[in-house]
């Protein structure tokens, strides 16, 4: 019996060392709701239920798997996002993002499947209705959604106060999403019992340490000297939602953490938090810098690694952020805009087993920028950049054309389209489902959500849909019945 013991040694050895699922393609990336796609890559479970696949708020429905493949069912929620696999409790996302196009397609009713609906917008139209708020005494500043209790509907959840609150607010909202059927959106409030310690600037969700729930981090709002944290709080969700808080990211004192992107960046499937600081110490000479926590999380813990801080050279402060494959490398890049100032900072990703990045590459271009993120628009298979510019002659939305190389980010100046007064959120989707994206901006300074429908390749009209006696900051584009 003693030589069979170095045997069962190995055997439990590598069992423990799970690899990280790797996509290669996701073809089509783009189809209507219930179709289906074709995910190829590596360290897929050959059990379709032991794989976990999420189109950004809603999982999908695994239909047909091997080591190498899976076939998954678009849900009717899908969101314009990185498609994203979770396998023993490590996840990997789709270098270019997937988007739902609901041209021509019937939904069917949750409350009864094989009952055909009418199709979700008239191709070419972007109709819009005014909107029944949900209020509370202080800002909601900022929204993510996910299906926090695994219902199959995505839940909303926003942060409140804002990024310089004075006021006493300890708690993010969350809407639970009770829509029963088409037609009918419906969301019941709730107040997420947890004393977090201070009001928040932003939100963003994604499931963290691989157990299959979406958690949710928040940046710390003050009108002090306190906005160097990022809660994160697990969800615990069964029956009804619920979160713990775990332990905090913590910036440096004096900094100012605002928005989170959640990405694995090493490849090690475990997804990674980058944290933009909108921190100026008002010195000239003085780099601002972002933050970048390695996961070092368990299934039963959240955690994270002591920060790795990159210099953005030539900024004072940094606001909007996004994380994507910007060169087509397949490792994401980061990019971050200042706060109503000019140009835009990538980081192009150089990991190689640890984190690293080459120094920060200044793209020149000239506007009062708020907010970005990225999209294929004219489909040469590289994401493109749209941002916010706010002011009082430049209340625009900047388009920027990527013709980036592997190894290379390089954009085109950008075109412009003129906004209404304050435009500052964003988003894109497929709203009129004529198979190309269009894009959504909120307006802090006029009573109207800004759309701008693609007719044709980077060819745009503008639309309004009406938001009478309320302004809009922050938006998310989602089909949530």
């Amino acid at each position: 019996m003693r030589n069979l013991t170095p045997f069962f040694f190995l055997i439990a050895v590598i069992e423990g060392l799970a690899q990280a699922p790797v996509i290669n393609n996701v073809q089509p990336l783009t189809t209507g709701p219930s179709q289906k796609i074709v995910i190829t890559g590596s360290g897929f479970s050959a059990t379709p239920a032991s794989n976990t696949v999420w189109f950004d708020h809603v999982k999908g429905t695994v239909t047909a798997a091997t080591a190498y493949s899976l076939e998954v069912q678009v849900p009717i929620q899908a969101r314009f996002s990185n498609v994203e696999v979770i396998v023993n409790n490590l996840s990997v996302k789709s270098n270019m993002k997937f988007f739902p196009s609901y041209g021509g397609v019937s939904l069917p009713d949750p409350a009864s499947p094989t009952t055909p609906v009418s199709q979700f917008t008239p191709v070419g139209g972007i109709p819009g209705t005014s909107p029944s708020p949900f209020i509370d005494t202080n800002e909601q500043f900022d929204i993510a959604s996910a299906d926090f209790d695994l219902d199959g509907d995505p839940d909303f959840v926003t942060s409140r106060g804002g990024p310089t609150s004075g006021a006493a607010i300890t708690d993010l909202t969350v809407y639970q999403n009770t829509t029963a059927a088409i037609g009918s959106v419906s969301f019941s409030k709730i107040t997420v019992p947890l004393t977090l310690g201070g009001p928040t600037a932003n939100v963003a969700c994604g499931d963290l340490n691989g157990d299959g729930k979406p958690d949710i981090l928040a940046s710390r709002g003050s009108n002090g000297n306190t906005r160097n944290e990022v809660f994160v709080l697990k969800n615990t969700s069964t029956a009804s939602i619920t979160f713990t808080s775990q332990a905090k990211l913590v910036l440096d004192a004096g900094e100012a953490a605002f928005r989170m992107a959640i990405r694995d960046l090493n490849g090690d499937g475990k997804p990674d938090v980058v944290v933009s600081n909108a921190h100026d110490d008002q010195i000239a000479t003085t780099d601002v810098v972002i933050y970048v926590f390695p996961n070092q999380s368990t299934v039963s813990t959240i955690s994270f690694g002591a920060p790795m801080k990159l210099t953005v050279t030539g900024a004072a402060l940094t606001y909007g952020l996004e994380v994507q494959d910007f060169d087509g490398d397949g490792r994401p890049d980061i990019v971050v805009n200042q706060f109503q100032k000019s140009d835009v900072f990538f980081f192009r990703n150089i990991s190689t087993g640890n984190i690293s990045f080459a120094p920060s590459l200044k793209i020149a271009t000239t506007g009062s920028f708020i907010q970005l993120v990225s999209a294929d628009l004219n489909n040469d298979g590289l994401q493109d950049l749209v941002g916010t510019s706010i002011g009082a002659t430049d209340n625009i939305l900047q388009v920027w054309i990527n013709k980036s190389t592997p190894g290379n980010i390089a954009f085109d100046v950008g075109q412009t389209m003129s906004t209404d007064a304050g435009p500052w959120g964003i988003d894109i989707g497929d709203i009129d489902g004529d198979g190309d994206l269009d894009i959504a901006v909120a307006t802090i300074s006029s009573n109207f959500i800004n759309l701008f429908r693609q007719d044709g390749p980077l060819s745009f009209t503008k639309l309004l849909i009406s938001t009478p006696n309320y302004n809009s900051r922050n938006l998310r584009l989602a089909i949530h019945f």
